[in-house]
């Protein structure tokens, strides 16, 4: 399958070998990002609509909608599904990354980017391949989490200043070794 996200508010299910639509979904205002659960059989959707900030999960087949997550209060930005199917995580421009129980749609984690006054947009975020890391990449920010323990390692800003890097990042991928990012 071949899902696509677009500015028409349509999610769309395509036949990869028949290039052709299976299933869409009505419209869903800001649809922005999609992750798919490893047997294909679900996929989850961000949702940046300002003032409708959640997740939805659909099914691949017939895109009807399956759960909901609620708990963003701004735009999200990032969605991810575990590589074992059981955990979602999304991230907004509340500065939150949020873990959610896939199955039951639970909130499990909550973490905070920023100081209160001026938050950090998250805009990507990823599992590794094993699932034992969740990178996370927003603006002026770059982290990675221990996904048993859940300790994040953030990369400091000077470290990148010495490089001229500027960290405004839109997309995160973690090396299939999971050693760089």
């Amino acid at each position: 399958y071949l899902t696509t996200v677009s500015n028409d508010n349509i999610v769309r299910i395509w036949d990869v070998e028949n290039a052709s639509v299976i299933a869409q979904t009505n419209e869903e205002k800001g649809a922005w990002k999609c992750s798919y659960f490893p047997d294909s059989k679900w996929f989850a959707v961000a949702m940046s609509a300002s003032n409708n900030p959640i997740v939805k999960v659909f099914e691949t087949e017939t895109a009807k909608e399956i759960l909901t997550l609620s708990g963003h209060t701004k735009r999200v930005r990032a969605v991810a599904v575990a590589p074992n199917g059981k955990m979602i995580a999304s991230g907004s421009q509340d500065s939150t990354v949020r873990i959610w129980d896939a199955e039951t749609g639970k909130e499990l984690h909550k973490f905070e980017f920023g100081a209160k006054e001026k938050g950090i947009e998250i805009t990507d975020l990823q599992f590794s391949k094993s699932g034992a890391k969740l990178a996370v990449v927003g603006f002026e920010t770059l982290a990675v989490f221990d996904t048993k323990t859940w300790q994040k390692t953030t990369a400091e800003l000077v470290q990148f200043a010495d490089k001229n890097t500027n960290i405004l990042g839109w997309k995160v991928a973690i090396s299939p070794l999971e050693i760089t990012i």
